[in-house]
Formats: C-alpha cells, sequence, structure tokens
C-alpha cells in the first residue's frame, strides 16, 4: 500500500525522537508511521504500512484492544488512551501506553492518529509491587498483633483483622479517620511522627462498645523509593490485663494516703482559719480585705474561683467587687441563685455536670452587705461550711471599713469639691460675682478683676453697688433686690440682659449679665455671670455697617447689568433689523461681488448672535445673584427630554457627529426645571462638539442609581490643564489652550447655578489632549426653599 506523505507527515516523522506516532484508516491499517514506531518494532517503516495495527498485539489481548478502539469508532469518541502488550519482530513482549484521536470528515470518523510511548518498565515494575504487596498484606493480616497503616497526616488507611477486633470497628469505619481519634493521648504525642521518634507507649483504646482498652503502641515511618516519609505503620499489642492489676494497686495505695491526707487538711483547715483571720485584722483597706478574701479562698481552701460582691451606696444594686484568678471573666451577668441569697439571707447550690457554684451571704449586724459566689468540684457540703465560716469572720471588718470608706471619700469629695469650684471660678471667661441679700459681695473671680480692674481683696465684704454699678442704675439695682426679697418675683432674673458696667477707673462699657438666686436656709445668694461685650458690640456695628454696604453695592452691580444690557440690546437690534434690510435688498440686486458681500453680512449677524448669547448670560448670573431667577420644578422624564434635545438641537452636525446617549438603570420621573436644565445639557453637549473637532462623537449617558440620577457628557478633545480645573466654574475664564475656538466664559458658570439651583453637584474630569467629562448627580429628592419667581 503507497504511503500517504505531506509536508507535516514529514516533520512527525523527524520529531518525538521516541515518541512513537502513527496513522491509521477507519479498517485499522497502517497509512503513516515515523521513525521512532519502526525502531521500536525493529523493523523499517514501509513493511510496517498496509498492516492491521491488530497484528502486532499480543494474542491474548486482541480482542480486547478490539473491542476498546471499535467502542471508540461507534460513539464517535474525539480521543481514548489504553495501554496493552504488543510483539515486536524479536518476539519480546513490550507494552505501550497509546493516546488515539479520531479524524472526521462530515461527521464521519475516516482516521486515527495515534501518538504512543513504552511503558513496558513502568508496567512490569507495577505488577512486581502488587506482589510483593499481597505478601505483605498476607503477613499483616495474619499476624497477632494489631496493625494501622497511616499516610503523612495520621489518616488511617489499612488495619489488620487483630486491630479492628480490638477496636471493635470494621475496616471500612476505620479507613480515613484520624488514627489518634480513638486514642486517649494523655502523652503530648501530636501525631504518629512524633510517637515514632520515641519508644513504645501506654495508651487508653477507646473501644466502639464504650469500653476502654490498654495498649502498647510503637510507630515506624513508611518510605517509598526516594527514602521520603509517606506515612507509619504502627503496631498496638493489648496490655489490658498488665495494666488493670497496675491500677488496682496503685488504687489501694492513693485509699492509704487519702485517710492520712485527711487528717493532714483538717489540721491545715484550722492553721488557715487563724491566718485568714489575723490577716483581715491587719488589712487596713477595703480592697486589701477583699484581695485577701479571693485569695484565700481559693489558694488555702481548694476552690477554683472566687467572686465577691457588695451593694452599692448609689443605687443599692448588687456589684462585683472582687475576683479570683484573674483570668477570668471580669464580669458576671447576675444569677438568679445569688439574687434569691442577697434578698433572703439564706446560702445557695448551683450543680453543675462536673462542679458546683456556692453562693453565701456576707451579713454583718444583721444586715447583708453582698455574698461570695466560689466555685468548687468535689466535697460540696464541707466547701460549703467553709465558705460559711470565711463569710462570718470578713462581715464586720467589711462593714467598718465601709463605714471608714465612706466618712474618708465624703470629706474627700468635699475638699476636691471646693478646690473645683474654686478651679472653675478662676478658670472661667466670664466674670463670677456672688452676692448675699444685703448686696455684699462674697464671691469675686479672677476674670471679675481683669474685667472691672478691682484686685479680690478690695471687694469681698464691700457693696456692689457701690463698685460696678453706674450711678443712673444704683437705685432700679437696690429697689429690685428689695422687689425679690419681699415677694419673690425679679424681671430680670435667670435671664440675659445687656447693660453698662462702670470700671475701676470711672468709665463705662457694655457687658452681658446674668443674674441667678439661690436659696439656702439662712437666705439668698445672688450669682451674677458677666461677660464683657464692648469687642462683639463693635464688630456688631462694624458689621451692620459693612452688610449695608454690600447690600448697596449688589443693588448699584444688578441696576448697572440691568442697564448695560438693555443699553447693549437696543444698538444690536437696531443692527440686525439693517442687516436684515440689507439681506432683503442683496436678494433683488445684481452685484458682482454679491459672494463676499454675503459672506460679511453672515459674519456680522453670528457676531450679533455672539453678543445677543453674552447679554442674555450676564443676565442670567444677574438674576441668579439677586434671587430673581425663577424656578418651575415639575415632574420631567428625563430619557425624553436628552433625547429630544439630542434629536432637535444636535443631529444635523455639519461634520456629521451626533451624540452617543446610552440609559441605564430603571428610569424614573424627576422634579426639575425643564427650561433650566435643557439649558444645561445644551451647554455641555455645545462644548463636547465645540472643543472636539475630529476626535469621534460626545458620549451622554443616564444612569438610575437608587438615589441620584448621575448624568455623565464625555468627549476626547482638547481637554482642559490640570492646573486650570479649579478655575473652571469663575466667571468670564477660559483655558489656556482654547486658542481661537470662540466663547466667552460664562456658560459653565450659569449650568453650576442652575445645577445648584436643584441641588444637584457637578464635577469635571480632564486631561490635556485626551478629552473632558463633566459629572452631574442629580438627587430623586430635593429641598423646597427654592428661589420663586417675584
Amino acid at each position: 500500500m503507497k504511503q500517504r506523505s505531506t509536508n507535516s507527515d514529514k516533520y512527525l516523522v523527524n520529531s518525538h525522537g521516541h515518541t512513537m506516532i502513527y496513522k491509521l484508516d477507519a479498517k485499522g491499517r497502517f497509512t503513516f508511521v515515523n521513525d521512532a514506531t519502526a525502531r521500536f518494532f525493529n523493523v523499517t517503516a514501509e513493511s510496517l504500512l498496509g498492516l492491521y495495527f491488530t497484528d502486532l498485539i499480543r494474542e491474548d489481548y486482541r480482542e480486547r484492544v478490539y473491542n476498546f478502539y471499535l467502542d471508540q469508532f461507534e460513539r464517535k469518541l474525539p480521543s481514548t488512551y489504553f495501554e496493552f502488550p504488543v510483539v515486536s519482530k524479536s518476539g519480546k513482549d513490550c507494552w505501550v501506553g497509546q493516546s488515539v484521536e479520531a479524524l472526521t470528515t462530515d461527521d464521519e470518523i475516516v482516521e486515527f492518529l495515534a501518538v504512543s510511548n513504552d511503558v513496558t518498565d513502568r508496567v512490569l515494575t507495577a505488577r512486581s509491587l502488587r506482589y510483593t504487596e499481597e505478601r505483605y498484606r498476607h503477613v499483616i493480616e495474619n499476624i497477632n498483633l494489631g496493625t494501622l497503616e497511616v499516610t503523612e497526616d495520621d489518616t488511617i488507611i489499612s488495619a489488620n483483622q487483630s486491630f479492628c477486633n480490638l477496636s471493635g470497628y470494621t475496616l471500612d469505619e476505620l479507613i480515613t479517620k484520624r488514627a489518634f481519634s480513638f486514642f486517649k493521648n494523655e502523652s503530648g504525642f501530636a501525631s504518629m511522627a512524633d510517637l515514632s521518634k520515641n519508644s513504645a507507649v501506654e495508651m487508653e483504646l477507646k473501644n466502639k462498645s464504650g469500653s476502654s482498652v490498654w495498649v502498647l503502641i510503637s510507630a515506624v515511618p513508611i518510605k517509598n523509593k526516594y527514602n521520603e516519609e509517606i506515612g507509619h505503620l504502627c503496631v498496638v499489642h493489648n496490655v489490658t490485663e498488665r495494666k488493670e492489676q497496675e491500677l488496682s494497686l496503685k488504687e489501694l495505695l492513693e485509699e492509704v494516703e487519702s485517710r492520712n491526707e485527711d487528717l493532714k487538711k483538717k489540721q491545715d483547715f484550722l492553721t488557715s482559719i487563724n491566718d485568714f483571720a489575723a490577716k483581715l485584722i491587719r488589712s487596713s483597706s477595703l480592697g486589701e480585705i477583699l484581695d485577701e478574701m479571693t485569695m484565700s479562698i481559693v489558694q488555702r481552701f481548694g476552690f477554683e474561683c472566687c467572686r465577691i460582691y457588695l451593694f452599692s451606696e448609689d443605687d443599692h444594686k448588687l456589684r462585683q467587687v472582687a475576683y479570683f484568678p484573674n483570668d477570668i471573666l471580669a464580669y458576671e451577668p447576675e444569677n438568679e441563685t445569688l439574687r434569691r441569697v442577697v434578698e433572703e439571707g439564706g446560702t445557695g447550690v448551683e450543680n453543675g455536670e462536673t462542679s458546683s457554684t456556692l453562693n453565701v451571704p456576707i451579713i454583718a449586724d444583721g444586715e447583708i452587705l453582698g455574698a461570695i459566689r466560689s466555685k468548687t468540684s468535689n466535697n460540696k457540703w464541707e466547701h460549703l461550711q467553709t465558705l460559711t465560716t470565711l463569710s462570718n469572720l470578713s462581715g464586720n471588718r467589711i462593714k467598718s471599713t465601709l463605714i471608714s470608706l465612706k466618712r474618708l471619700e465624703t470629706e474627700r469629695a468635699l475638699k476636691e469639691g471646693e478646690a473645683r469650684l474654686r478651679s472653675i471660678l478662676d478658670s472661667a471667661l466670664d466674670a463670677m460675682i456672688t452676692i448675699n441679700e444685703q448686696g455684699i459681695i462674697t464671691e469675686w473671680n479672677l476674670r471679675a478683676e481683669e474685667i472691672f480692674g478691682f484686685p479680690n481683696e478690695e471687694t469681698i465684704g464691700k457693696d456692689l453697688s457701690e463698685l460696678i454699678v453706674p450711678e443712673k442704675y444704683r437705685y432700679a439695682h437696690n429697689a429690685g433686690m428689695k422687689h425679690f426679697l419681699q415677694t419673690g418675683n425679679g424681671p430680670i432674673l435667670n435671664k440675659r440682659i445687656e447693660i453698662h458696667a462702670q470700671h475701676k477707673d470711672g468709665s463705662y462699657f457694655p457687658v452681658e449679665l446674668s443674674i441667678v438666686p439661690i436659696q439656702l436656709n439662712e437666705g439668698y445668694l445672688f450669682s451674677a455671670f458677666i461677660r464683657d461685650i464692648t469687642l462683639r458690640k463693635k464688630a456688631e456695628n462694624d458689621m451692620s455697617t459693612a452688610l449695608q454696604r454690600q447690600k448697596e453695592l449688589a443693588e448699584l452691580k444688578s441696576r448697572l447689568i440691568s442697564m448695560t444690557s438693555h443699553e447693549y440690546r437696543t444698538p444690536l437690534t437696531t443692527i440686525k433689523s439693517s442687516l436684515d434690510l440689507l439681506s432683503f435688498i442683496l436678494e433683488n440686486q445684481e452685484l458682482q461681488n454679491r459672494d463676499k458681500i454675503e459672506k460679511n453680512v453672515n459674519r456680522i449677524n453670528l457676531e450679533i448672535d455672539r453678543l445677543n448669547s453674552l447679554v442674555n448670560d450676564i443676565l442670567t448670573v444677574g438674576k441668579l445673584e439677586t434671587g430673581t431667577l425663577p424656578l418651575k420644578p415639575e415632574p420631567t422624564d428625563m430619557v425624553e427630554l436628552c433625547t429630544s434635545l439630542t434629536e432637535n438641537s444636535f443631529a444635523n452636525q455639519p461634520d456629521g457627529r451626533v451624540v452617543n446617549m446610552t440609559v441605564s438603570g430603571t428610569p424614573r420621573m424627576l422634579d426639575l426645571d425643564e427650561s433650566l436644565y435643557s439649558h444645561v445639557l445644551s451647554n455641555l453637549l455645545q462644548n463636547a462638539f465645540k472643543y472636539s473637532k475630529t476626535k469621534g462623537s460626545p458620549r451622554l449617558e443616564l444612569n438610575f442609581k437608587d438615589d441620584e440620577l448621575e448624568i455623565t457628557v464625555k468627549d476626547r478633545g482638547i481637554g482642559i490643564p490640570h492646573a486650570e480645573l479649579g478655575l473652571l466654574f469663575d466667571s468670564f475664564f477660559r483655558g489656556s489652550n482654547v486658542k481661537n475656538i470662540q466663547g466667552h466664559g460664562m456658560g459653565l458658570v450659569i449650568v453650576k447655578q442652575f445645577v445648584d439651583l436643584h441641588d444637584g453637584t457637578i464635577e469635571v474630569n480632564s486631561e490635556e489632549g485626551k478629552g473632558t467629562e463633566f459629572i452631574i448627580r442629580q438627587p430623586y429628592t430635593q429641598k423646597l426653599n427654592k428661589l420663586i419667581e417675584k
């Protein structure tokens, strides 16, 4: 059969040094083989062409291989992999691993491309390994000792029958479980790897039935051919009988030792009680007493922890005041048993699974001061008696300390209050003056000295009206004092009033005065808070003058803008009318330079329109500044507004560009002034076209978010210099790179003002030479205090 050779076939022949590559037709005959295939079978490539592939397969495997590839042909599988034995010309058995890809035409398999490799060594090695493993498994299964085989992470992958019998679990129940989960590991080993570094260790095996079996366990590493540890083999020997004998002997010894220990404990208990009482007497503060109680209860009397609760003097609620050891939670929620103990005066016990909590009241002279709450793991009755004894010893000592502490705290608070009051008075920004019913000064702070010029020693015991009350107010001052003392009413008390006071040098100055009456057992005191408002009054006068001046300038500016705009419009209207008449005449005249004249007329018309636009913008800014621009919000469909604007105003650009408009989110109606918002969008789109000629169409994006509409206008034009972005919304500002592009610098000022009127925001992102992006964020909900048409 003639070989079909192509450039790709030649490449395959000379490639893949040891990889066999060949092609078979749909019937399984060789149509192409490479040099590696010929070398493998020790024949020439030409001698294989036309042969059936199955002729080279070992006879006992032919049917199996034939059926495998018949299945691929019938199911039209694109690729398969199979390993099988072949026979070379020398009669030697070899194994190949073959990947076959089906080549199809019109969904029919017409050819197979096969890539094979010699896998003989691997197959024979695997056979030998399986044989060795089977022998090893036979020995393991029949040994009297229990064995476990685990991976590096101690996962069980095998166990012999002896271990299954010992643990009570089947092999399926053991597989994939962690080995140490079946042992009570009290030896500190984290893994079988740790165990393999030591000699055999005794452990308690937890049987499936719930009973325990004592075993002696050891572990040795299992290594692969690279001498790497891949797991461990554990040998388990049942030593339960010997261990039970040891435990019985140990229990007997412990019983004897326990009896001796009981005698020693009773003696130690009496000694500890005496020491505890002595330390309480020596403790000088409540903190020392509480610390001694908590530490002694835990360290001397065998409790696990101790908390002490006392009633608060402020609200008579139970508060935790001490605890030991320090690693327990500082605060514990109030417990029902504890509450009953402090209400009824009895003891309370809370039984847990492994421990009990004892609650004992602290009582002194029949009064319950608080409670002790301690946890114990055994001898509940004995510990309850102990805790009650300690509470009785501590009660009177705690009460006497609390009485002394309360007295000291009262004295300290009184001194601190006096010092704090004096400090506050001396550091106050206002003058604070106190007088008695006779008008005699009893308090005069440092600020009063600064304001009125009188030092403290010159004022205490003096009549207030003689020092700082101007002569024309003295009669009213004294009459008001007398009226209040007779009737209890005073028109200026507890109010802030402005009045004039007198300085030591005799000058008068304005002050803000507030007088508060304070009733005591022996009569009234009057505290006056006085603030020098000389500077404030001057500032108010200056501010009033400045505001009046500003108002006059604003009105002058408004009149100037209105007058100037009117004066501009009159001649512009006249010029416009004259040009219209001139254009009408030109249409009916046969002139030699008609085109040139019409061009100049059109240019004049264009400049007139620009001037009119400038005048309109200046008038709009003037109305915004004076608050006379009307705002007429009504429900507006922004999608419809933008669609109409782009189609009617920007659809017929001379260069053929259009506005690319996109809408995202769920559209909704907004309360807007449609006329003002049309002006905003029109101005931004005009700028986008004007400053991006030959740079593609501008984009208008409407993004309806949860609480606002985001409007974006983008272009790829000349951009704005970064240093000038902050000036973009200033009146008459134009970028330094606009060159000869016409404009007057008022458009964006009006855009921002219109957006502000709708409670929106506008921001700009731009890079010179790459384009500009304006983003308007318009809230769905706006404030109602807007400008209205006047």
